[in-house]
């Protein structure tokens, strides 16, 4: 059995930055009239961001109403016309303390699932990334600033930018041997010969920051990006 409420008449009585409330006056199904307050609201999301051990991701924030610092998942109102999924990660990088832009971008002969990352730090670093999704939480990763990959980033990764000229690779796999850091996989890009080449290297433990920062003074080592899919507390000493 379906219940109805016409409208006859709407005021707005409030108007605030978040939301706005507004009186209708209804005529029910027995002919009656009555009131009814309602808030309008733009809409929001709450993510359930969960990692591959099963955790759920939990922030603390502080909320007027209680007075207190609360528990709770992380959350956000959609801004008008924004699609909910867009509003999940946008609120899940703010959380992160990321900033970022999305725009759409026509890619030829790419997999449907691809985007293309371009990643700012705050020293003013950039890497370009061209990744795309295929299926099971797996991403492969298919060119690093115009040069052509191929890696999952599922691993402790070092993405190394260099002069394509002898002695380099030498340089960066010894470093990382006299660390005791085993190289899980290898691979070498280059856009032409003698020009800037890449190196992708998979390695099986934490890549320390202070091993990033002795091989970007190397000879022939124009950048070094670290990726660490763990970034447990390090101790280093002086």
């Amino acid at each position: 059995m379906s219940h109805t409420e016409k409208t006859i008449d709407s005021t707005r009585i409030f108007e605030g930055k978040v939301v706005r409330l507004r009186r209708d006056t209804v005529e029910l199904e027995n002919g009656k009239q009555t009131f009814r307050e309602v808030i309008d609201h733009p809409g929001g999301v709450s993510i359930l961001a969960m990692d591959e051990e099963g955790k759920i991701f939990f922030v603390r924030q502080f909320r007027y109403p209680f007075g207190k610092m609360l528990l709770e998942l992380p959350a956000g109102k959609l801004e008008p016309g924004e699609d909910p999924q867009q509003t999940a990660l946008r609120e899940l990088a703010e959380e992160a303390g990321m900033k970022f832009t999305i725009h759409p971008v026509e890619l030829r002969a790419a997999h449907p699932n691809t985007t293309v990352l371009t990643l700012k730090s705050k020293a003013g670093r950039t890497l370009v990334l061209k990744a795309a999704s295929v299926g099971g939480g797996r991403i492969r990763v298919t060119e690093i600033d115009g040069v052509p990959a191929d890696f999952g980033g599922d691993s402790n990764t070092l993405i190394i930018h260099n002069e394509d000229t002898p002695g380099c690779i030498a340089e960066v796999t010894m470093a990382l041997a006299l660390r005791r850091i085993n190289i899980a996989s290898m691979q070498v890009f280059r856009a032409a010969t003698g020009g800037c080449a890449v190196m992708v290297l998979e390695c099986d433990s934490h890549i320390p920051h202070v091993l990033e920062q002795q091989m970007a003074v190397m000879p022939g080592i124009r950048k070094v990006t670290c990726l660490n899919i763990d970034e447990p507390e390090e101790c280093e000493e002086g």
